[in-house]
């Protein structure tokens, strides 16, 4: 069954694909295509303040501001990172986007599974369950499950972020968590905790594995740690309905990133770092400017892959690469590498400490004499090695 045109198609619900249809849904008829019966609240975000600021009309979706992160060792080694940061809804957010959207000239249409594609007469034709959906434009949101990118090879992906957690009621207060290594298993595994304005608290155990396979026991390990483990005196016991969070962050490059009529953004256009609550930062620098260029674009007809085939996002080629080389790094670490790492923060500072987290190293910044000397001095071989990949 063939239903009407629309100027555009986005491929998938999530965060990336609701902000940048709520931006083109203002000027554009919009279909956003999501497989799941619900638009997706499985993931959480942590953000710097700044990008907020430049989003107001999103300020009331942010639930709490921290100053402060707390790095933690397996043998409570911690260094406290100080920011600014905006902790989101998650939940707040996506339905604001979602009703602002069909308010405008969008729709969303959930339980519809996109599995393929063909050009007709200038438009491109999306099927998805039973019907044909026709637009001058596919933007794919799908992220890392994005069958086009696979089908096209154009992607490498050298590995994945794997999170699964809830959103759990807290005994008493805890300071926010970036990163807690739990020894658990012979390889490192990472809580995060970000406590919101409610009582409750975003949890999650995040793993970084070079296969979607490997963890089959994180939900029992996040459950230990939760239940068992000396965090358990933060959280109340034998709490029932709760959110789950769940999420595969995919972490590699695509080598376009755009083809005839069809745009990668998100994940799937490798637009954030290779990290997991902090992506949602490059996305609200980029996706106003990335709808601006799709407008223009709509209303040229100039839709070709070297049209589109435009580097948008706020992330810069060397901090791209150097996100993939620490990535790499991290698959081999054990958790004496990441004590190493938790102590070797106070050599670099909160400055350099945040600028990895949000993707925004400026290698002048590492390079200055005192930075150099104190790596070098205190051994912290394992931040300058991805940093000289990066550079060379």
């Amino acid at each position: 069954m063939k239903h009407a045109f629309y100027d555009v198609i986005i491929l998938g619900g999530g965060i990336s694909g609701l902000l940048l249809g709520n931006e083109l849904s203002k000027l554009h008829s919009v279909l956003i295509i999501e497989k799941e019966t619900n638009i997706p609240s499985n993931k959480f975000w942590l953000t710097k303040r700044n990008c907020v600021m430049g989003n107001a009309e999103l300020l009331s979706c942010v639930d709490s501001y921290y100053t402060n992160l707390d790095f933690v060792a397996s043998d409570l080694t911690t260094y406290r990172c100080s920011g600014d940061y905006a902790l989101w809804n998650t939940n707040l957010l996506v339905s604001n986007l979602h009703e602002t959207i069909k308010t405008q000239n969008g729709h969303v249409l959930n339980a519809h599974k996109f599995y393929s594609y063909y050009y007709s007469n200038n438009k491109i034709i999306v099927l998805a369950n039973s019907s044909e959906y026709s637009a001058s434009l596919v933007i794919d949101c799908m992220g890392y499950s994005s069958p086009i990118i696979y089908a096209k090879g154009i992607v490498q992906i050298i590995g994945y972020y794997i999170l699964h957690g809830k959103i759990l009621k807290l005994k008493k207060d805890i300071a926010p968590i970036g990163l807690s290594n739990v020894m658990i298993d012979q390889k490192p595994k990472y809580l995060e905790i970000f406590p919101l304005s409610n009582g409750e608290a975003y949890s999650i155990l995040i793993v970084p594995e070079r296969s979607i396979r490997s963890s089959t026991n994180i939900q029992k390990e996040f459950e230990f740690i939760i239940n068992e483990s000396s965090y358990n005196q933060y959280f109340l016991n034998h709490q029932s309905n709760v959110q789950s969070l769940w999420g595969i962050i995919p972490v590699g490059f695509l080598r376009q990133r755009a083809l005839d009529r069809i745009y990668f953004f998100g994940e799937a256009g490798q637009l954030n770092p290779g990290t997991t609550a902090t992506c949602l930062t490059k996305i609200l620098y980029s996706y106003k400017k990335v709808a601006e260029f799709i407008s223009t674009n709509l209303r040229n007809n100039t839709l070709t892959q070297s049209d589109l085939d435009r580097d948008l996002s706020s992330m810069n080629r060397f901090n791209r690469k150097y996100q993939l080389h620490l990535f790499q790094d991290i698959l081999n670490w054990n958790s004496d590498d990441f004590k190493q790492l938790v102590i070797g923060m106070n050599d670099l500072g909160d400055k350099l400490v945040n600028d990895i987290i949000f993707g925004e190293l400026d290698p002048k910044d590492i390079m200055r004499f005192e930075i150099i000397s104190k790596l070098l001095k205190n051994k912290r071989f394992f931040i300058l090695k991805p940093f000289l990949k990066s550079v060379m």
